[in-house]
């Protein structure tokens, strides 16, 4: 095992959509960022919850040791909180981002992330492909012939102009892995307004020229944003347990 790859769990209190989700239990009385936090520690690899927040942290002692909890400021996005905690964990070089809602991640994910990472590949993430009708809550992506992201947006891209042909689509699953020099360059980068317009923080690296490989997968995973979705999240794991 590679010893200079990390897993960092950006973690925020307040969600305007479910105010603190995190804390909410969803499984045998188990908190959604403790959930999340397990099933990241399956891999091996060092896991470290990054966090501006006393309460999350206080929930975080009941189940990992004080020295995975980073304390963070106020940031407006995960990538930002995990650029701020990486400066704390100089020896580590390949950063896998997954959120602290993210409790179905599968180790599979998370090793094949640091395969590509270790590759050479600067920044890579996850799609799944799909024939069924999308939402604007579901980010879809386009891909080069090499899975490379091309553009990424809500709307369902790219446009079939043939209502009777069956368009495949992929959907983007928001787990980022980057090398730690490309992380710690963002800050110097502002947000260009497609970021800003589609309120998707990954067109900035598409924006300043950064590839991303997309990685296919065939796990769904389960985002919590609402009520709806933390519902659904819940009926899933009574019925199949975790991963």
């Amino acid at each position: 095992m590679n010893k200079k790859n990390i897993i960092i769990i950006p973690a925020r209190l307040n969600s305007s959509r479910l105010p603190q989700k995190l804390l909410r239990l969803v499984q045998e009385q188990k908190t959604l960022i403790q959930l999340t936090y397990e099933q990241c520690s399956k891999s091996g690899f060092p896991v470290f919850i990054a966090t501006d927040s006393k309460k999350i942290i206080e929930e975080c002692l009941k189940f990992c040791d004080r020295e995975f909890l980073i304390k963070t400021g106020h940031h407006n996005n995960g990538t930002s909180r995990i650029v701020e905690a990486i400066n704390h964990l100089s020896e580590y070089k390949n950063i896998l981002n997954v959120q602290g809602d993210e409790p179905l991640v599968t180790v599979e994910m998370i090793n094949e992330a640091f395969k590509e990472l270790e590759a050479g590949n600067d920044l890579i993430s996850f799609y799944y492909e799909t024939t069924a009708k999308t939402s604007n809550d579901e980010v879809k992506v386009v891909l080069n012939h090499k899975k490379f992201a091309l553009y990424f947006s809500r709307e369902n891209i790219p446009f079939n102009q043939d209502e009777n042909r069956k368009l495949n689509r992929n959907v983007h699953v928001g787990i980022y892995g980057y090398k730690k020099d490309l992380l710690l360059n963002l800050p110097n980068l502002n947000l260009p307004d497609i970021a800003r317009n589609e309120n998707l923080e990954q067109l900035k690296f598409l924006y300043y020229d950064y590839k991303i490989k997309m990685i296919k997968t065939d796990d769904r995973l389960i985002g919590v944003d609402n009520e709806q979705e933390l519902i659904k999240l819940i009926k899933y794991l009574n019925k199949n347990g975790k991963r």
